[in-house]
């Protein structure tokens, strides 16, 4: 069973180590207002559920609260562990607030190739 969840495992050790490794400086521009950090929050978190899912799928779990719920979870934590253990690192809301984006649109892609692939 945990065979299954082996890509979202090591996605999300992704996550930690870019969570807990020092801030990246992005250039600026355009996305002043939308940064190209939330951009890589969204980003990895679609991936993270899109992952879970899979996992969930694999074992037979078509529900997917579990996986969203998980994602989100695991953002909030990354958040405080940030706040709490990380130098020069902090929460954001705006980062949960792309995380939760990400997560919900992790579904959407999910369930859209789920069904346009007849699986």
């Amino acid at each position: 069973m945990l065979k299954a969840f082996f890509p979202a495992i090591i996605w999300s050790i992704v996550i930690l180590a870019l969570s807990a490794g020092p801030g990246i400086q992005l250039p600026s521009g355009f996305w002043d207002e939308i940064s190209w950090d939330k951009a890589g929050h969204f980003g990895a978190y679609v991936v993270l559920v899109f992952l879970l899912l899979w996992g969930f799928y694999r074992i037979g779990w078509h529900h997917p609260l579990p996986a969203i719920l998980l994602a989100i979870l695991f953002g909030l934590s990354m958040e405080v562990l940030q706040l709490t253990f990380f130098p020069y690192r902090h929460f954001e809301w705006a980062d949960m607030l792309a995380n939760i984006l990400g997560a919900l649109t992790g579904y959407g892609v999910f369930r859209r190739l789920i069904y346009h692939l007849n699986f």
